[in-house]
């Protein structure tokens, strides 16, 4: 006789599943009484892969596939500090640059940022490229010619934004009554920042807004003409051409002010404003914003958020390398005080309708330098 024969081939069956292809042919090496060279024949193999599963069998081996991971890794990150990238990215929420220079300040290790990522691959901490990509490689400026505070971003964001924050941190700014939009002017050049904070989204708002980060430029000396840039929403005087063509003509001329609105649809026109918002949620909003009971301790929380962005957080955006905005704004600007950015954060309601635009006669500085109840007076040391 010349043993069993078979409907398949073991190759084809292996294919498609190696285990089932090995229990098949040991029941056909069965059948054939073990014998290694009719098993072979049958199944259309070589000798050495019935013996293989005769061997399995034989030692109560799986029919699975060996692994083919390596049992020793030369270039393995040591599990100690693979761990200790995963409680400092818990605490920080660093990207693998910063986390880089962050753990060779603080800790005296130098791990290579390509090992970061990997790190943050395998545990999926890292940020999604997606949302990192959309701004990327976007400029609408000559960086090499234009000058430090000289051009503006300035937008606005409403801080419970479901698609960005948790819900028990959605829920907590309502359930304490505390601001709903914050307004938000960046320079591109140095990534010095400026916030303010109210609970309506209004164009008196926003002139006032502006109008405080013009004072506070000129306070400090910054004389060259400033552009302002903002996108067409209502709180903005860019709503019509006709309506920024007025305030532009009647007010900002004569502050040496050139407004400017983005085009419709393009946000990436304002791509640093827009980014920083989403630093502001994962550096502010989101680990620290549940700590604060009412407005006036939120407010105390966003001045001392704004000036560990200001001075003390490292940047890497273009031509930042690791510097702060004010280490920035020296390097380029070393006349001007660097206390221009200690800008104090305030609460533009009120502000803006009831004192400024409705009074007639009485400066804005009065109110915005002076004025009880607007002026976080813990901070007053900043400014003298």
């Amino acid at each position: 006789m010349g043993g069993i024969t078979t409907m398949f081939t073991y190759l084809d069956l292996y294919k498609a599943d190696p285990e089932l292809a090995r229990e098949k042919a040991l029941e056909i090496l069965k059948q054939n009484n073990m014998n290694v060279k009719k098993t072979a024949r049958a199944i259309g193999c070589s000798k050495n892969t019935v013996k293989d599963i005769r061997r399995r069998y034989l030692l109560e081996l799986s029919m699975k596939n060996n692994s083919t991971k390596p049992h020793w890794h030369p270039d393995q990150t040591p599990t100690d500090i693979e761990e200790q990238v995963k409680t400092q990215w818990k605490k920080t929420r660093f990207g693998r640059i910063r986390m880089h220079r962050h753990l060779k300040e603080k800790y005296d290790l130098d791990i290579p940022t390509m090992t970061i990522r990997n790190i943050y691959r395998r545990n999926r901490k890292d940020r999604p490229s997606r949302i990192r990509g959309e701004y990327r490689s976007i400029s609408y400026y000559d960086f090499s010619a234009i000058k430090a505070l000289e051009n503006w971003q300035i937008d606005t964001k409403e801080i419970p934004d479901i698609k960005a924050l948790p819900k028990e941190v959605y829920a907590h700014i309502f359930k304490h009554h505390l601001p709903n939009y914050q307004w938000t002017a960046i320079d591109p050049k140095t990534k010095v920042k400026f916030l303010a904070y109210s609970a309506n989204k209004t164009f008196t708002n926003g002139m006032a807004f502006m109008t405080l980060l013009w004072m506070w430029l000129r306070a400090f000396g910054v004389d060259h003409k400033l552009f302002f840039q903002f996108d067409g929403g209502s709180e903005f005087p860019g709503q019509t051409l006709e309506k920024l063509a007025h305030i532009q003509n009647k007010i900002f001329s004569r502050l040496n002010v050139q407004l400017l609105r983005t085009r419709k649809h393009h946000p990436e026109d304002n791509g640093f404003v827009e980014r920083t918002h989403r630093t502001d949620d994962e550096d502010f909003y989101v680990p620290k914003i549940t700590r604060y009971g009412n407005t006036s301790e939120f407010m105390l929380g966003a001045q001392e958020y704004l000036l560990v962005f200001n001075t003390k957080r490292w940047h890497y955006g273009r031509e930042m390398d690791g510097a702060t905005p004010q280490q920035k704004l020296k390097q380029l600007s070393p006349d001007i005080n660097p206390k221009i950015c200690n800008f104090p954060v305030l609460l533009l309601d009120g502000i803006s309708s009831d004192k400024i635009f409705a009074s007639g006669g009485q400066h804005v500085s009065d109110y915005y330098l002076f004025g009880e109840g607007y002026y976080p007076v813990a901070f007053t040391s900043l400014y003298q």
